[in-house]
């Protein structure tokens, strides 16, 4: 998915020359989605926070505790009742970061 990486948001597939014949899963299949890396988080995971996979991975480290902690504040202060808007902000943050 190029969503973070392209102007385009599209579904890409690449034409590869490795063999086709003779594959195998990697055993234990590694989890696939939030709830089952992190199963322990399902009792307070909000509602409105429906992503089922994490969107991509940064090595980007510059400012993300000031970023975390302006986040866990509007938490704190909200009591967890957040606004759409709060919901959105959050939302956009946990996807580009």
């Amino acid at each position: 998915n190029t969503q973070f990486f392209s102007a385009l948001n599209r579904k890409e597939g690449y034409i590869h020359n490795l063999p086709s014949e003779n594959r195998f899963h990697i055993l234990p299949k590694p989890p696939m989605t939030i709830e089952e890396v992190i199963p322990y988080t399902k009792k307070w995971w909000p509602s409105w926070d429906t992503r089922k996979q994490l969107s991509c991975i940064s090595s980007e480290t510059s400012g993300i505790s000031q970023l975390c902690d302006r986040l866990g504040k509007i938490l704190v202060d909200s009591r967890g009742l957040l606004s759409f808007e709060q919901q959105r902000d959050i939302l956009h943050h946990c996807r580009t970061l």
